[in-house]
């Protein structure tokens, strides 16, 4: 929330477009899988991390990462 209301709008729209990346079944959240799946194609990290990143922006524990809307 603190990063879309300190960004402009340019910057809201490139968050947006790397969010539709990761929310590859289009319902506004990025589950675990997904992240896994959108990082696994470009780089090379272990279950282990891709998890501890995961973790690391579900905030509210839920097991998904949902969108922002502003």
């Amino acid at each position: 929330m603190v990063i879309a209301y300190k960004s402009t709008g340019e910057e809201i729209g490139i968050l947006r477009q790397m969010f539709s990346k990761f929310d590859r079944l289009n319902n506004g959240v990025i589950s675990l899988q997904e992240f896994k799946d959108t990082l696994n194609e470009c780089y090379d990290y272990s279950d282990e991390e891709l998890e501890s990143m995961f973790k690391g922006i579900d905030i509210d524990g839920t097991g998904t990462v949902p969108s922002i809307s502003m």
